[in-house]
């Protein structure tokens, strides 16, 4: 399976720490935010990986080529001249996911100990052309909320950062997807896909609770809440040669 991780984003909420350093490459217990999302495909059976880059792209490609060789996984760095938005790189690399039955969407600025198998294994299950992993937000206004969901997990309703949520399980921004879901995404402007497509989805999509955490590491409190918890489910440190992933799940904060 092949994954498509976002990585070009300006990191403005994390200043003055993002001034200098790409957010993607922020450590954690020393550890590059990024390199736990390679750890994590390496882990669960991702094959490929693109990587988008823009904001101070040269420090993110840099890493990236320093890495090869510590991952058993093809990476590919693509430079955006501008930013694309969430689906707007996927359309301008459908070439990469193309002929795929699902391939793997996620955010390299999340903090994350999803399990990637359980995630697929469900996705496969329903036979979904696009599954949403889920948690339970403790600031659903700042997320997209799934207001209303079946007990097989299908999604009817869906809101994107609503005023006032009803509910706190929350896009934890990971999705499974077939490649028809973003192929006929217009390509002459950037495309939100929570925003533009997972709306067009409601009652199509399925949407899989995750155990653990899943932390937006975008805010300076964020952060330090990522910083605590990696303390307990960083790498050992013969893992941060990139060779195993973390050995601990978590139950959450």
């Amino acid at each position: 399976m092949k994954a498509i991780l976002l990585a070009a984003g300006l990191g403005s909420r994390l200043r003055p720490l993002t001034a200098t350093l790409p957010k993607c490459l922020v450590p954690l217990n020393g550890v590059p935010l990024i390199d736990y999302w390679l750890m994590n495909f390496e882990r669960n059976g991702i094959t490929e990986v693109l990587v988008n880059g823009f904001y101070l792209a040269d420090q993110v490609e840099q890493h990236l080529v320093d890495a090869k060789p510590r991952f058993d996984l093809d990476i590919r760095f693509v430079r955006e001249s501008r930013l694309r938005g969430t689906g707007g790189t996927v359309r301008d690399q459908f070439d990469f996911i193309r002929g795929e039955d699902a391939f793997l969407l996620c955010h390299a600025d999340n903090f994350s100990s999803i399990d990637l198998s359980a995630f697929r294994s469900f996705h496969e299950d329903r036979e979904s052309v696009l599954s949403l992993a889920l948690f339970r937000s403790e600031t659903p206004e700042t997320c997209g909320i799934v207001s209303k969901i079946d007990s097989d997990g299908c999604i009817t309703e869906f809101i994107e950062k609503p005023k006032f949520p009803d509910s706190n399980l929350a896009s934890a921004a990971i999705f499974l997807l077939a490649p028809s879901v973003v192929e006929n995404l217009p390509a002459d402007r950037a495309v939100d896909f929570s925003r533009e497509v997972l709306p067009l989805y409601q009652g199509l999509m399925y949407g899989f609770e995750m155990t653990g955490f899943n932390i937006d590491v975008g805010t300076p409190a964020d952060y330090e809440r990522a910083q605590r918890v990696a303390i307990d489910f960083a790498p050992s440190e013969t893992n941060r040669t990139g060779s195993v992933l973390l050995e601990k799940t978590a139950s959450g904060e």
